[in-house]
């Protein structure tokens, strides 16, 4: 996953222009909801580790753009608090996110939260894609 990862940031900073973010968040997020719904349903080793470098492909394109969409319009000078303000949100759903999802799949099953996340992501990223067109396109 983690190579999967840093090839997918590698591309993103070598290729991605300052008007060009979101045709690469999208996908990212929809290849981690893909894989969500991939560990579900894994049944070998090899599934799950294809599950993992889809998602790490997905979380090296949307992460590193959406970190830099997150400080995109902040002053130069407010920069450094506002990627603060990211990152302790960021921590935030590091501590949190597991915490819960330990509950739900303890609760319901792990296979039941990884259609659920699965679900989410992909309805997130439709949301998302929606919201997008209608700011963009008029």
């Amino acid at each position: 996953m983690q190579t999967a990862n840093m090839f997918a940031a590698i591309v993103v900073g070598l290729f991605v222009s300052p008007n060009a973010e979101w045709p690469l968040v999208l996908p990212g997020l929809t290849a981690i909801g893909l894989a969500s719904f991939g560990l579900a349903t894994s049944r070998s080793v090899e599934a799950v580790l294809s599950t993992q470098i889809l998602h790490g492909l997905g979380h090296g394109l949307s992460f590193p753009v959406l970190m830099g969409l997150a400080i995109k319009d902040v002053a130069s000078a407010d920069r450094g608090k506002a990627m603060g303000v990211f990152q302790s949100v960021y921590a935030l759903g590091m501590f949190c996110g597991p915490a819960i999802a330990g509950f739900l799949a303890e609760r319901y099953g792990i296979k039941t939260f990884f259609v659920c996340l699965g679900v989410l992501m992909c309805t997130s990223t439709f949301a998302l894609a929606w919201g997008l067109r209608r700011r963009f396109v008029r």
